[in-house]
């Protein structure tokens, strides 16, 4: 006869373990008394449930299997069931409701078949063992929950009976399975378990066969005992919630009226043991009454009434004292903090086979890269062709990264973010080579830039929210170009997103919103369109004179070529033009490199477990290879970008610039800078004058008594005070550093410009 196994393929290996235990002269001295002897109250339970047992057979002899009272604990004692339930509430809040105990113990605990799967088992540890082996069957799994879920307040029974094979030995390759992670929007609390979707009788009609219990041709068990667990409603529960079933190895609930369950044969708590007296096969799981017309019959008469049963005067005729079952016998249960946090002992991860999915469930800590779950989705059934693969990653991931799903045979990917990340990011979507899509979080962002949309090598749009300026939309219009980068002088070179060397920037388009109120006549601006292939202005006007019409007006370089459609509001000058133009250029130039940025950032976040595994692999410093450094696309983005681009438009002729245009180009780079410095000093100021304001107040309220009030601490306030002096001496540091380095970056700035070829015409006498 072949032995049982589950689908991971473990056997059952409790006996020896047992031996082993009972060898150990060290575990005999440290064990309890209880664990080894009975007491006088356990001896008087054995004899009534022998009493109880030898009625019962007499009178109905099919309850001969049904009986499972008196199981012998991991030292050979006889002990009582109800006894070795231990409740227990743990000191750890996560463990407080059913469906996340459930989850817990069964991915904390391995899973054994029984060792023979038509009987239960004739040893039934503490649950305090159960938990140090870290391993055990049905029985052991679902003692373990129960004495949990009582301890946290449910009214939870360990249910013993028979189910189909696939739940027996865990078999999940007919169960669908839906992750609520995948549908569910990113919460700082902690992530949805797994959700299952079955249809369990169809599944549970597939599996029963007129085989023995053991088909060796798919490796699954025929119908077989099984132990599982019933909670019933009580205040513990939601208001209206009904009665579940709860599978221990597993960790799925089922409804009673929708379970895969076969048959129910007893069931008990720490109060009383019922039994189910009827020989009818198929059971009504709308109402498990545990009353006697009902067809169940209580193994103890206890003193006061339990559950639902009622205690009469018809019930004491049958020479039956009342007694009530034993206090237990187990051990306080305990998990420590650090085995609670890794979840998963031993190898730290849990590995889930469903229909056509697979699940890896990871430690904190255990994977380099911060992944807790990784979910596959496979295009067949003997999972070789992924689809999908969903990534949950932790709290504790540098830029808050919460789910990346990629899709291998598309080479793509998008990333969610959680709220309060280091670069304000919402979600990040990107097909390789082809376009790549950024969400950021609308009130992270100074700037209010919410999106940005870049089909690689054709065009970009950057949408904003709440612009200081009005500014509602830019769209820029790339082109590829097959030449070299030095015939591209005087073009704009756009770094794109595929890491293109020749892309130009034909044309760049500002659209902005409508003002809330327009000013008499004055025309407010509605758009503008910069083409630096036909280098021409275009813009647009919202006008209070017929509230819809807009003025348009085209402007080119060089006065004569100026031309206008709306001639009523006059032509911009030559000045306000340029102006115009080289802010548009500035400004795309600056969400340029934040983009780039931010795909460095991405890369080398990537390329870090890479390195790691590498250096792992080969330990001998002689043997290693230096990693290739993954190249800095900041840096490459800059040298793509021609620094007089700007300032080229003030320029007829780029061959032939006039020393009159190179005069303009050099004040104007020069002007830009010094606006760019005392921006970025005006910023550390301001933050340094916030920081000594703060911290005159909580000086000043201190003194008043204010904080005093509030239960603060002189000792909180001297440490309130310390950091905000830390702030203030750092941004002290920072604004005298800025002021030194900006003199640096001016003259280093002059002499570039003098010593370009371009601009030769300002040396000319």
């Amino acid at each position: 006869m072949h032995l049982p196994v589950t689908v991971e393929g473990r056997i059952c290996n409790k006996r020896n373990r047992c031996q082993r235990l009972a060898r150990c002269e060290q575990s005999l001295s440290n064990a309890p008394l209880c664990y080894k002897e009975n007491n006088e109250r356990e001896r008087i339970c054995e004899a009534i449930v022998n009493d109880c047992w030898q009625k019962n057979v007499k009178q109905s002899p099919h309850l001969n299997q049904r009986l499972f009272v008196m199981p012998h604990n991991e030292f050979g004692v006889p002990k009582c069931v109800c006894s070795t339930l231990r409740p227990t509430l743990l000191p750890y809040p996560a463990l407080y409701d059913s469906s996340d105990c459930s989850s817990f113990v069964a991915h904390f605990l391995e899973y054994e078949p029984l060792e023979n799967p038509e009987l239960p088992p004739q040893i039934l540890p503490s649950p305090s063992q159960v938990l140090e082996w870290g391993i055990g069957d049905c029985f052991d799994l679902a003692t373990v929950l129960a004495s949990f879920l009582i301890g946290a307040g449910y009214n939870a029974f360990v249910v013993y009976g028979k189910a189909p094979g696939w739940i027996c030995s865990r078999d999940r390759s007919n169960t669908l399975f839906v992750d609520n992670i995948l549908t569910k929007k990113p919460e700082f609390e902690e992530i949805a378990d797994l959700e299952l979707v079955i249809n369990s009788k169809d599944i549970s009609s597939q599996n029963k066969a007129s085989s023995p219990y053991w088909n060796s041709s798919d490796h699954l068990l025929k119908d077989c005992v099984h132990c599982w667990v019933l909670v019933r409603s009580n205040s513990r529960c939601p208001p209206g919630s009904a009665d579940y079933f709860i599978e221990p190895s597993t960790g799925r609930h089922y409804q009673l009226s929708n379970c895969p369950y076969l048959k129910l044969f007893a069931l008990w708590n720490p109060s009383n043991y019922w039994i189910r007296t009827t020989e009818k096969d198929e059971i009504d799981y709308a109402e498990v009454s545990l009353e006697e017309v009902d067809g169940w019959e209580s193994m103890f008469l206890n003193r006061d009434k339990i559950g639902n049963q009622s205690k009469n005067s018809s019930e004491c005729t049958n020479d039956r004292m009342p007694f009530d079952p034993p206090l237990s016998w187990v051990e306080h249960l305990s998990i420590s903090e650090t085995m609670f946090l890794f979840k998963y002992p031993k190898e730290g991860l849990r590995n889930l086979l469903y229909k056509k999915k697979k699940i890896e469930l990871f430690s904190e800590g255990m994977e380099k890269q911060g992944i807790i779950k990784r979910t596959t989705s496979f295009k067949d059934e003997l999972l070789m062709c992924p689809i999908e693969v969903a990534e949950c990653f932790g709290r504790k991931t540098e830029d808050n990264l919460h789910l990346r799903v990629r899709c291998p045979q598309q080479h793509s990917f998008k990333d969610t973010y959680l709220p309060k990340n280091k670069h304000s990011l919402k979600e990040w979507v990107e097909i390789s080579g082809e376009r790549r899509i950024i969400t950021w979080c609308s009130k992270g962002r100074s700037d209010g830039l919410v999106s940005s949309r870049e089909i690689f090598g054709k065009e970009i749009t950057y949408e904003f929210n709440d612009h200081r300026d009005r500014l509602a939309r830019i769209h820029v219009v790339m082109i590829w170009v097959e030449e070299d980068k030095s015939k591209m002088k005087g073009r704009l070179l756009f770094p794109s997103g595929d890491g293109n060397n020749n892309v130009v920037v034909q044309s760049i388009s500002e659209t902005y919103t409508l003002p809330d109120q327009l000013c008499g006549d004055i025309p407010v601006l509605a758009s503008r369109t910069l083409s630096l292939k036909e280098k021409t202005l275009e813009t647009e006007f919202y006008h209070s004179t017929g509230g819809i019409v807009k003025g348009i007006l085209v402007q080119r370089k060089g006065g004569k070529n100026t031309s206008s459609k709306d001639n009523s509001d006059g032509l911009l000058d030559r000045q306000k033009m340029i102006n115009a133009e080289t802010e548009m250029v500035q400004r795309v130039r600056a969400l340029s490199i934040q983009c780039l940025d931010l795909v460095r950032t991405r890369r080398r976040r990537e390329e870090v477990a890479l390195r790691n595994e590498e250096y792992e692999i080969d330990s001998d410093p002689s043997k290693s290879k230096t990693p290739t450094e993954p190249k800095n696309l900041y840096e490459e983005g800059e040298a793509r970008l021609d620094y007089l681009s700007p300032y080229m438009i003030f320029v007829q002729d780029i061959d032939n610039i006039t020393k009159e245009e190179a005069t303009r180009v050099y004040e104007h780079a020069s002007c830009t800078l010094e606006n760019r410095v005392l921006e970025r000093a005006n910023i550390i100021q301001n933050r340094l004058n916030e920081e000594n304001e703060s911290l005159a107040q909580c000086q000043a309220s201190y003194q008043h008594g204010l904080l005093q009030t509030d239960g603060q601490s002189e000792q909180d306030f001297n440490q309130m005070c310390s950091r905000m002096t830390f702030r203030i001496k750092i941004l002290e540091r920072r604004l005298h550093e800025h002021e030194e380095s900006s003199l640096g970056k001016l003259k280093m700035l002059q002499v570039k410009l003098k010593g370009d070829e371009r601009l030769k015409a300002l040396s000319e006498v």
